[in-house]
């Protein structure tokens, strides 16, 4: 079963990452979200803007825990269709 470990903050990026979530770049200096994605035998890293990884979460409440979507599919931040969003 796939499960998320090592929650990290990182308060600024020392080079340019694509966000997970959006695929929008996340510049040198930008603060982001990081974790390892475990699902045996493969793991990644994913690396996210803070309001990507809150709209990840809220998704993943709504559909019953898990959510299963493919990188970069999303808008940044939380989808249109979601009421919750801000």
């Amino acid at each position: 079963m796939a499960e998320a470990i090592g929650y990290t903050e990182v308060k600024a990026a020392r080079k340019p990452h694509d966000c997970w979530w959006c695929a929008e770049p996340i510049a040198p200096g930008e603060s982001y979200v990081r974790w390892v994605w475990v699902d045996y035998p493969s793991f990644d890293t994913v690396k996210c803007h803070p309001e990507c990884r809150d709209a990840w979460s809220i998704v993943t409440d709504q559909e019953g825990g898990f959510y299963s979507t493919m990188p970069h599919e999303h808008t940044r931040g939380l989808p249109e269709h979601y009421p919750e969003r801000r």
